[in-house]
């Protein structure tokens, strides 16, 4: 089921929860998306080149972002084991280092 990006753009939250479908006990907060980001993503949907998902790749949506996000693990030549969940919790660290967010922002 593809994730309804209608309701991303007007709400500026993700979800990650495809529609209709319901909450785990798995913790999945919403996320929400920087004001600049979401700018883009609601010129993407004007311009039509979002339709259906949020994640597509020549029109059609993608069912998952590992062989992506493998490959440009490689080609940044980044050593050891790398996750997503690292580099979120990377970058949050060093922008609250920076003061750029703030704890409650995290």
């Amino acid at each position: 089921m593809p994730v309804n990006p209608t309701s991303i753009w007007a709400t500026g939250f993700f979800t990650g929860l495809p529609e209709g479908q319901a909450a785990t006990n798995k913790r999945q907060p919403p996320v929400p998306l920087l004001d600049r980001l979401l700018a883009h993503m609601r010129r993407w949907v004007d311009n039509g080149l979002v339709k259906d998902h949020f994640v597509e790749w020549h029109g059609s949506g993608v069912r998952s972002v590992k062989p992506a996000f493998k490959t440009a693990v490689k080609l940044a030549k980044l050593p050891g084991k790398v996750t997503p969940y690292a580099l979120r919790h990377t970058a949050a660290t060093w922008l609250m280092g920076s003061g750029w967010l703030s704890r409650h922002e995290c």
